[in-house]
C-alpha cells in the first residue's frame, strides 16, 4: 500500500515494495512560463544536476509542462545523497555554467521535431499556459542570475514539493533545506478556440483530435477501448494507417486530456479522416462491443494487481498531493475499474465530442461532420499608420497604438500590445510579436520605408518582460525587397512608404480590401478636383465651339491661335481627370 509521511515539512508517499526509487516533485512547469521566460525552468533543472557529474549511481530529471522531477535509483545512503545535492544546487546554482547549458538547451531543442501534439495544444491554448509549452525555449537568451534566483524562491520551495521513495522507507537522516514559500496552484486552462467541436487542416499525412474530460477510470477505460476500435476499423479492416494511438494524460485535478493521432496513407485521407470521424461517433451513439471492454478491464485489472503496481503509482500520486488530490487506495481503483459500463463511455466519447479540436488532413474540411473551422485570421486590423513592402503589394503593414497588424487578402493577422506573450527582436532591428493566441505578426525594417523612430511606437508600449533579445544575423540571413519590374530594387514613391496618422482605418471584417494609396481626407480632395477640371473641361470646350462662328471683323489669325489655345488647356484638364481617375482607383 502507499504510506504518507512528511520530511522536513515535505509531503512523502512511499510504499516498502518495488525497486530502490526515490524522486523530488515541484509543482512548476514550463506551462507556469510566459513565453518570453520560455525555458528557464529546464534550464533550472539542468544546472542543478551538474555537481552531481558522473556518479555510480543512476539519476535524471524532467521538466513537464506542470511538474518538474528529479529521480535516482540507488539505496537509501545513494538516495540521500543525490537528493541533498540536488537541493544544495537548487540553493546554490553553478552560474559559471549557465551559458554552457543554455547552448546543450538549445541543441537539444534543435533535436526536437512539430508533433501533432504540440499542434493540437497550441491550436487549443494558443501561446499561454500549456500553449506556451509547445514553442521553443525563447527565453533562455534573456536568462540572468537574478531571474533564477527569483524563479527558485517562487516555486522550488518546501510547499511547493513532494517526495516518493519506492522500495524503502523515507531513509533516515535525510534533510532538504529547501526555502519557504507557498503551494503554486495550476492556473486555469485557456482556450483560443471560438467554439467547438472545431477543425484545422494541418499536416497532408496524419490525423489528430484533442478533446477534454473529467479525470476518472472510465476515462482512462474510454481512451484504451478507442484505440482497439481505430486500429480494427482504420489498420485491419480499411488499411488506411498504420499505428493509430489514443492517449489519457492528466491535466490538473479534475481535468485530463484524450489525444487520438493516426497516420495516413496519402492516396486515401478522405476516406480515413471519415472513418477516424465515424469512430467516435460511433462510441457515442452505437452499440459497444462488450468483448472490446472487457479486454480492456482485463488489462487494467493485470496493472492493477501485478508486483510493483503500488510502486509505479508514485510519481503520480506525488504530483496529485501537490495539485491537493487525496490518493485513492488500490482496491477503489479496482472497484471503479469493475463499475465502468458502456454507458458510461458514452458519456466520455460525448465530452470529447462537444470539445473535439480536429486536425485534418491539409485541404480536407469536418464542417460536414458539424466541426466549425478555427478561423486563420484575427477579427480585426487595429487602427493605425500602414506601410506596404517596397515592391510587394501583397499584403499592409499597420502600426497603431493598440497594437500591430500584417493584412493581407486573406484578412488581417493582429497582435495587441496588451496581449503580447513575446516580441522577438534582433539587433538588424526586426521586430516579430506573438498574440496570446498565438498570432506572430513579424516586422522586418529593410522591407518597408518607415519613418525614423516608428519601431520606438511598438517599443513603448510591449511591456518590457515581454521582450526577447536575440543574436545578430548573418547579412545572408536578413530579407531584402524583391526586384520592381524595371530591375532595379528600391523605394516606391512615398504613398506606399506610409500615410499620415489616422488615414486607415481597420477594415470592419476579417479579408475587406485594405486601402493602400490615399486616406478619406486626400480621396475627397482628388473627387473636388475630378469636379473642377471636368466643368473648367466643359467650358473650354464650348468657348472653342463658340470661336468656329467669327465676328465680321475678327482677325482670322488671332482666332485661330486662340482656338488652338483653348483646345490644348481642354485637353490637359482632360488628361488630369484621366489621371485622378487612376489615383483615385488605387487600393
Amino acid at each position: 500500500m502507499i504510506n504518507l509521511a512528511q520530511v522536513d515539512s515535505i509531503p512523502v508517499v512511499y510504499t516498502e515494495e518495488g525497486p530502490p526509487l526515490a524522486g523530488l516533485v515541484f509543482r512548476v512547469g514550463s506551462a507556469d512560463e510566459l513565453l518570453s521566460q520560455r525555458g528557464i525552468t529546464h534550464l533550472i533543472e539542468h544546472l542543478a544536476l551538474h555537481r552531481l557529474g558522473t556518479t555510480d549511481y543512476h539519476f535524471n530529471g524532467t521538466t513537464a509542462p506542470y511538474f518538474t522531477s528529479f529521480f535516482t535509483r540507488g539505496d537509501p545512503a545513494a538516495v540521500v545523497a543525490f537528493l541533498e545535492q540536488v537541493v544544495s544546487s537548487l540553493n546554490d546554482l553553478p552560474i559559471n555554467r549557465l551559458d554552457i547549458e543554455k547552448g546543450v538547451l538549445r541543441t537539444e531543442e534543435d533535436g526536437r521535431s512539430i508533433s501533432m501534439v504540440r499542434q493540437l495544444n497550441l491550436w487549443r491554448h494558443g501561446a499561454v499556459g500549456r500553449g506556451a509549452s509547445t514553442y521553443a525555449e525563447l527565453g533562455l537568451s534573456g536568462v540572468h542570475p537574478y531571474d533564477l534566483t527569483r524563479w527558485i524562491s517562487r516555486y522550488f520551495t518546501r510547499q511547493n514539493a513532494a517526495l516518493w521513495f519506492s522500495g524503502m522507507e523515507p531513509p533516515a537522516g535525510l534533510r532538504l533545506n529547501l526555502p519557504s514559500g507557498a503551494r503554486e496552484p495550476i492556473r486555469e486552462a485557456v482556450s483560443m478556440l471560438p467554439t467547438t467541436p472545431a477543425f484545422h487542416p494541418e499536416f497532408p499525412q496524419h490525423l489528430g483530435l484533442h478533446g477534454v474530460v473529467k479525470r476518472s477510470t472510465a476515462a482512462m477505460v474510454f481512451a484504451a477501448v478507442w484505440q482497439r476500435e481505430l486500429f480494427r476499423r482504420m489498420r485491419q479492416e480499411n488499411g488506411y494507417c498504420y499505428t493509430p494511438t489514443v492517449d489519457y494524460s492528466v491535466s490538473d485535478a479534475t481535468q485530463a486530456a484524450i489525444v487520438a493521432i493516426a497516420d495516413i496513407a496519402p492516396e486515401l485521407r478522405e476516406a480515413a479522416l471519415g472513418e477516424f470521424i465515424d469512430t467516435l461517433a460511433s462510441l457515442q451513439w452505437g452499440e459497444l462491443n462488450p468483448s472490446v471492454l472487457e479486454e480492456v478491464k482485463t488489462t487494467s485489472r493485470s496493472a492493477l494487481t501485478e508486483a510493483g503496481a503500488e510502486a509505479s503509482r508514485l510519481p503520480g500520486a506525488a504530483m496529485d498531493l501537490l495539485l491537493g488530490r487525496p490518493i485513492m487506495p488500490i482496491e477503489a481503483l479496482r472497484a471503479e475499474l469493475e463499475a465502468v459500463t458502456p454507458a458510461d463511455l458514452h458519456a466520455v466519447a460525448a465530452e470529447v465530442a462537444a470539445s473535439a479540436l480536429l486536425l485534418t488532413p491539409a485541404g480536407l474540411t469536418a464542417d460536414w461532420a458539424g466541426f466549425a473551422r478555427v478561423p486563420d485570421t484575427s477579427e480585426k486590423a487595429v487602427t493605425g499608420r500602414p506601410f506596404v513592402p517596397i515592391n510587394n503589394p501583397d499584403y499592409t503593414l499597420v502600426i497603431g497604438v493598440d497594437g500591430v497588424s500584417v493584412v493581407n487578402k486573406a484578412g488581417p493577422m493582429t497582435v495587441l500590445y496588451q496581449d503580447c506573450q513575446a516580441m522577438l527582436t534582433r539587433p538588424d532591428g526586426a521586430r516579430t510579436l506573438i498574440g496570446a493566441d498565438g498570432v506572430i505578426c513579424s516586422i522586418e525594417p529593410t522591407l518597408f520605408t518607415l519613418p525614423e523612430g516608428m519601431l520606438d511606437t511598438i517599443d513603448q508600449h510591449v511591456p518590457p518582460d515581454r521582450v526577447v533579445r536575440l543574436s545578430a544575423r548573418s547579412p545572408e540571413q536578413i530579407p531584402m525587397p524583391p526586384q520592381d519590374p524595371t530591375g532595379q530594387a528600391g523605394p516606391s514613391d512615398d504613398s506606399r512608404s506610409g500615410t499620415e496618422p489616422g488615414d486607415y482605418e481597420a477594415p470592419s471584417q476579417p479579408g475587406a480590401p485594405v486601402s493602400r494609396g490615399l486616406g478619406p481626407v486626400a480621396r475627397t480632395g482628388v473627387i473636388l478636383a475630378i469636379v473642377v477640371l471636368g466643368i473648367l473641361t466643359a467650358m473650354l470646350v464650348l468657348l472653342t465651339l463658340a470661336l468656329l462662328i467669327p465676328a465680321p471683323d475678327a482677325d482670322p489669325e488671332g482666332i485661330v491661335f486662340v482656338q488652338v489655345f483653348f483646345s490644348v488647356l481642354a485637353v490637359a484638364c482632360a488628361g488630369g481627370i484621366v489621371g485622378l481617375s487612376f489615383l483615385l482607383r488605387r487600393r
